[in-house]
């Protein structure tokens, strides 16, 4: 018992060494640098969540259940919500059609004219 547990705790050391290690080059790749200890910590929260987000999708890919693998990128300390903001997906809305005061109707039982002389009948208004 007393060997299993030394085990379960060497492994999850070696995990946890890990997952620093793709932090410290995760930080120093992309110049990562923080205002305060308090916000590295919220930000590294963060990367781990991402980081097991990648790791479960990238097995997915691997037995072909997915045709894209993912990776680490310059985003991986934000969440979803923040990166969408970054990109200013939150505050946008959708176009405002207006309405032109001048606009054409079709009238099926109106015989068209064969030619028009511009010259004739003026510029189009503005």
């Amino acid at each position: 018992m007393k060997m299993c547990t030394i085990f379960v705790l060497a492994l999850v050391a070696a995990v946890s060494a890990s997952e620093q290690e793709y932090w410290t080059q995760f930080k120093t790749k992309y110049g990562k640098m923080y205002r305060s200890s308090l916000e590295e910590v919220k930000r590294h929260s963060i990367f781990l969540d991402n980081l097991k987000k990648i790791e479960e999708h990238n097995e997915k890919y691997k037995i072909g259940n997915s045709s894209y693998e993912m990776g680490i990128n310059e985003f991986a300390d934000v969440t979803t919500e923040e990166f969408l903001e970054k990109l200013n997906y939150a505050k946008r809305s959708k176009p405002v059609v207006q309405a032109s005061k001048d606009y054409f109707v079709y009238d099926a039982n109106e015989d068209l004219p064969q030619t028009i002389d511009w010259g004739e009948r003026g510029p189009l208004p503005e």
